[in-house]
This record gives structure tokens, C-alpha cells and sequence, in this order.
């Protein structure tokens, strides 16, 4: 994205295959739209494949009516929340595509995120109710609110798609068994005044980024980074004042989260340019793991966020009969992932019992593999994965479980007329 000039010389020679692979690519990352202005602004659009170049264009047009409706939603909960004297704080994308993106439809959305007080939870599901949303699940993280659940289109952005209403009173993020919960902070330093209504409150400019940062160290910390949201933490840090910079670290310190503040910023300095002043960067990686250091300046963006290929795969294959040696190919992908993802998570750790206890924990099978497999052998399949895990060399496991993704998705989008058939022509007659 440096240069979109070079994609000249890195796709001349790509098939049509390796182009629907891009596809997904984008998909995944929530970078359509914005590949699409970029290219099409600096007049290097006709350098991309012509199938590629309508998909990318069809998200961005789609993109810009969802948000279109994403903000009558948001408008009509914030007015309503008021009414009622509900204090609500807008999150991430809300305050992004009002505040920091220029061109709105370039940010997709999936979600509303809302902050709230735990003594509101019961006039914001009122509110939410009096709009036709309905609760939809409650979790430990979040209550999620819902008010149509029909999906229009699985390859991308869409208008139709639900609009789900994600209602938060904590917001914390869990790396194996340490905690950290900027909640306070995010009231403490909150600003008056949000898409014209002076009653209605938002992050600071500090808090934001942190949330920011917060949300894509957990992403990347269990495997499904996106693009996007490194995207996002350079929007935000290429106007960062020295002030501000200053303010995080005295957070950042005080929390003793540095890690979960380097993490995103190194790894989004790998694609964008970022600017952080040195002495803020020297405590956050005097304070991050060493190894976990190591990992992050070892490797590249695509190798952290491939875990999130095979679960998209899975997603989009869940009801198409496979034949025995894909299914045999997706198993062997699955506990590939699993193993590059347990040696990614010990990276976050030094020895300690906070190690000790995330080591425990990526012992212990999921419930749904007891319930399968039953207890014994539960156990003892996640033991093995966790002890290859550590014995293996991740280079090697990166390197084979990389062929294996490529194997895969070779085998899966060789013929353009299957991919028709399941579902991957992203560009269809009911989205154009």
C-alpha cells in the first residue's frame, strides 16, 4: 500500500486462481473499499485483474450504502438513549467513520459498539427494544442485541446484512490468564459532544487508540488479526501530538500493559508509516517479553493473520459436501493452526506463574472437543498439539502450515465454475 505502483510487477504473472485467492484476502481484512480508492485515485486500477477490479468496486458501492444505514442506526440509538437519559459512549468504528475517515465507505462495519454504565444495562435494552432489536445472546464481554438475523450476501459487505448491536459496561482484554480493563480510563477521559449532539459523549482521542490497540493485540493474540485495524491505529497515530503520546504512557505504565500497545504498533509500522516518538517506543518494548519481541520482528503481517484463512475456509465450506482428501486437508491445516497458534500465545509470557497458568490452560480441550471425543481423548489430543507446539520449530511449522493453506485453497478455487456453485462468485447478480 506503500507504493501501488509495484503491483505491476507482483501480479503480471498471477493465474486466475491466485486472483480469487486475493479476493478472500481482501475479504477477510476488510480491505476492499479501500484498496478500491486507492488504486483508483493514484489511476493504477487497470493493473489489477478485471474480475478483481468489480469485486473491489461492487464492496466499495455496497460499503457506502451498509454505513449509509449503519448511521441511521446509530443516529436513531443515540437520540433514543437520550431521551430515555441513558449515557451511551459510541466505539472503534462509530468515532472512526465520523471523526477520522474522510470517505466513510472506505471502513467497513459489522457491528455497533456501545459503552454504558452497569446500572443502565435495563433502560438500554429497553431503548434497543422500543427500536425492534431484541437480545440475541449475554456474555461475560457483552450483551449482543439483534433485529434481523437473514444474511444477504457471505462474500463481503452488504447493506441487507444484520446490523448487530454489541452493548458493553467493561471494556478489558484477556491474554491467557491476565486481565486488563481500560473502563475508568475511557469515562475518566471521555469528550462531550458526538455527530452534532452535545449530550452525547466519545472516547478521547488517547482512549480510542487504546481501545484500538487493546482490540488487535487480543486479535492477534488468539489469531484473527485484520488489516483494517492496523489501518485504523495509523489513522489516528498520524496526527498524535507529543501531549497525547505522553498521556497513553502514563496509562500504559500505570496498567503495565506495554505489550499490548507494541504488539499492534510494531506490526502495523510493517505496512504504513508510523510515527511514534522514540522514548515511547523504547519503554514499550523495555517492558514486552523478549521472545514475544522476537516473534513480532521475526515474522510478517500474513504470518499471524493466515489462522484466519482456514476459519473464513471453514465458514464459507460449512455446507458444501468436500470430498475425503479436502476434508483430510482441512483436519491436518486445523492442528497445523492450532500448534502455530499455542507457540504464538507462550510468546506473550515470561516465566512465571502467569506462563504457567496459560500453559494449563492451552492443556485443557475446548467444550465442544469433550463433547465430541469425550474427556480422555479430549485431553490427550489437545496435550500432543500443546507438546508439538513446543518442540517444534516455528519456522518449520510456519513454512509447512503455509504450503498446506496454499494446497488447500488451490484444491478449492481451481475451477472458476465451482466456485459459482459454492458461493465464491463475489460479484453476483444480486449485489451489483
Amino acid at each position: 500500500m506503500k507504493d501501488v505502483q509495484n503491483v505491476a510487477d507482483l501480479t503480471q504473472t498471477w493465474s486466475p486462481v491466485v486472483w480469487q485467492h486475493a479476493r478472500l484476502e481482501v475479504q477477510m481484512h476488510g480491505v476492499a473499499p479501500l484498496l478500491y480508492r486507492r488504486f483508483l485515485d493514484n489511476g493504477a486500477l487497470n493493473l489489477l485483474d478485471s474480475s478483481f477490479q468489480d469485486y473491489i468496486k461492487s464492496q466499495y458501492l455496497l460499503n457506502s450504502k451498509r454505513i449509509q444505514r449503519v448511521q441511521e442506526i446509530l443516529m436513531s440509538i443515540l437520540l433514543e438513549s437520550d431521551a430515555f437519559g441513558v449515557n451511551v459512549m459510541p466505539l472503534k468504528g462509530s468515532v472512526l467513520i465520523n471523526e477520522y475517515y474522510k470517505n466513510q465507505a472506505l471502513r467497513p462495519m459489522s457491528d455497533i459498539d456501545l459503552l454504558i454504565h452497569a446500572a443502565d444495562e435495563a433502560r438500554m435494552e429497553k431503548v434497543l427494544t422500543s427500536l425492534g432489536y431484541y437480545l440475541m445472546c449475554d456474555t461475560t464481554k457483552h450483551k449482543v442485541f439483534g433485529s434481523n438475523n437473514r444474511i444477504s450476501s457471505i462474500n463481503g459487505e452488504h447493506p441487507d446484512n444484520p446490523v448487530k448491536i454489541e452493548v458493553h459496561t467493561r471494556i478489558n482484554c484477556s491474554i491467557g490468564f491476565e486481565q486488563y480493563d481500560i473502563t475508568e480510563y475511557m469515562w475518566k477521559n471521555a469528550e462531550q459532544g458526538f455527530l452534532k449532539l452535545k449530550s452525547i459523549i466519545k472516547p478521547s482521542r488517547t482512549m480510542l487508540l487504546m481501545h484500538l490497540f487493546f482490540h488487535a493485540a487480543n486479535n492477534q493474540y488468539k489469531g484473527t488479526l485484520r488489516a483494517i485495524q492496523l489501518y485504523d491505529i495509523h489513522l489516528i497515530t498520524r496526527s498524535f501530538k507529543d501531549k497525547e503520546w505522553r498521556q497513553l504512557q502514563e496509562i500504559v505504565e500505570d496498567m503495565e500493559c506495554e505489550k499490548l500497545v507494541y504488539v499492534p504498533l510494531a506490526l502495523a509500522a510493517q505496512v504504513f508509516e508510523i510515527h511514534v516518538p522514540d522514548s515511547v517506543m523504547n519503554k514499550l518494548q523495555l517492558k514486552t517479553p523478549k521472545g514475544l519481541k522476537s516473534l513480532i520482528n521475526s515474522y510478517l503481517l500474513d504470518e499471524f493473520i493466515a489462522i484466519n484463512e482456514l476459519a473464513t475456509l471453514k465458514h464459507l465450506f460449512r455446507d458444501i459436501k468436500l470430498s475425503f482428501y479436502k476434508k483430510i486437508l482441512f483436519l491436518a491445516n486445523s492442528q497445523i493452526t492450532q500448534i502455530y497458534k499455542m507457540s504464538m500465545q507462550l510468546k506473550w509470557h515470561d516465566p512465571g506463574k502467569k506462563k504457567f497458568w496459560t500453559k494449563i490452560s492451552l492443556i485443557k480441550p475446548p467444550v465442544s472437543r469433550i463433547g465430541r471425543w469425550g474427556y480422555l481423548i479430549g485431553y490427550l489430543h489437545t496435550f500432543l498439539l500443546f507438546l508439538t507446539s513446543r518442540i517444534s520449530q516455528l519456522t518449520m511449522v510456519t513454512r509447512f502450515r503455509k504450503q498446506k493453506i496454499n494446497q488447500l485453497k488451490l484444491l478449492i478455487f481451481r475451477h472458476e465454475t465451482k466456485c459459482e456453485n459454492i458461493k465464491i462468485n463475489i460479484v453476483d447478480n444480486n449485489e451489483k
